[in-house]
């Protein structure tokens, strides 16, 4: 197996909405290769990741590969990049959630590398599902593949590989043959070959960085809320997947991961429940309903919500977030997110 890594320089994407659901998160862009489109039959032969600390802005972003040098190598190789991938609470692909991600996950699953009880909650933030399904451009292209994206974008002469997913498997075939054959006047040509592969990952790694503009196109607030995102409380993890809005209270459903006990906390202003069985969250906030908009009291609540005193519907302690038939789901998601961020400190 051959380890490749590199520390990057250049400035990643950021924004106000992205920090807001990242901020204090380990963020990796992840892309794999592999033998096929099967699950079954085929073999992850490399893992690529670009790793981040907490903030997409620091410059000391490291890209980590993990290449077999033939498919039986699979299993270790998977292994070391499990402990890498760990490290991360944010999960950047492009169309990771149809391909990558549940391919890794089979194959960690196969291997016992973790099992699903123990994978932690993780957020993924899927560039295609994006794009697909948010942005008015996508209709106009002739299709979504990442290559035709970063066409549209002006991205394209910032590669430098210039082979597809199919030649780099056969690339990869004759790699593997060579180093079983372990033929010593052949490691020069193998070198190469490695080289040609692990630059085709790298660039698909880091054009998925520049695709992040994809998200000033689009309202992520409103993704956001409706797709859920991720918060840590302590050592807990909750992934909200469900939020409803009424005139007399905000419901906030979602998974969690290391809290192993049954909860069902009550008072005036929320109530909290949790089924440990499950790992599912409920949470329920008492609102009001005043003039036709929906608000809430923030000072019956436990937390320090002084963040939010930049939204318009901010006043006095009190903030609303629904007028005018319109859902201010930027201040919804980050009171949320403050509430169930000191999760740990009420139970």
């Amino acid at each position: 197996m051959y380890r490749r890594e590199e520390t990057l320089t250049h400035p990643l994407y950021t924004s106000a909405a992205w920090r807001l659901y990242t901020e204090g998160l380990t963020v990796g862009f992840l892309d794999l290769e592999t033998t096929g489109l099967s699950r079954r039959r085929d073999h992850i032969i490399l893992g690529g990741l670009l790793r981040t600390a907490s903030d997409l802005n620091r410059s000391d972003t490291k890209l980590i590969q993990l290449l077999c040098d033939h498919p039986g190598e699979e299993k270790a190789m998977l292994t070391e990049f499990w402990n890498e991938l760990k490290q991360c609470q944010v999960i950047v692909t492009y169309n990771g959630e149809t391909f990558d991600l549940s391919f890794l996950k089979q194959r960690f699953f196969r291997y016992g590398i973790v099992s699903e009880e123990e994978m932690p909650l993780f957020l993924s933030v899927d560039l295609y599902r994006v794009f697909q399904n948010n942005c008015p451009m996508a209709s106009l292209l002739s299709d979504l593949r990442q290559k035709t994206v970063e066409d549209a974008l002006g991205l394209t002469d910032q590669r430098t590989d210039r082979i597809d997913g199919a030649e780099s498997v056969t690339l990869y075939e004759q790699y593997a043959a060579i180093n079983m054959s372990a033929a010593p006047s052949e490691k020069d040509s193998c070198t190469k070959l490695g080289d040609l592969i692990l630059l085709h990952n790298s660039d698909d790694i880091i054009q998925l960085t520049r695709l992040m503009k994809i998200l000033d196109k689009v309202d992520f607030h409103t993704y956001m809320n409706r797709k859920g995102f991720l918060i840590l409380s302590g050592d807990l993890r909750i992934k909200t997947d469900r939020i409803s809005l009424t005139q007399k209270e905000l419901c906030i459903e979602g998974d969690t991961w290391n809290l192993s006990r049954d909860l069902d906390i009550f008072t005036p202003s929320f109530r909290i429940s949790h089924n440990s069985v499950l790992k599912r969250l409920t949470v329920r906030i008492s609102l009001m309903y005043l003039q036709d908009c929906i608000i809430a009291d923030l000072e019956t609540l436990p937390g320090d919500y002084s963040s939010l005193m930049r939204y318009p519907g901010y006043e006095s302690g009190y903030l609303i977030l629904h007028q005018d038939h319109h859902l201010d789901r930027a201040a919804t998601n980050h009171m949320i997110k403050v509430f169930l961020s000191g999760l740990d400190t009420m139970i």
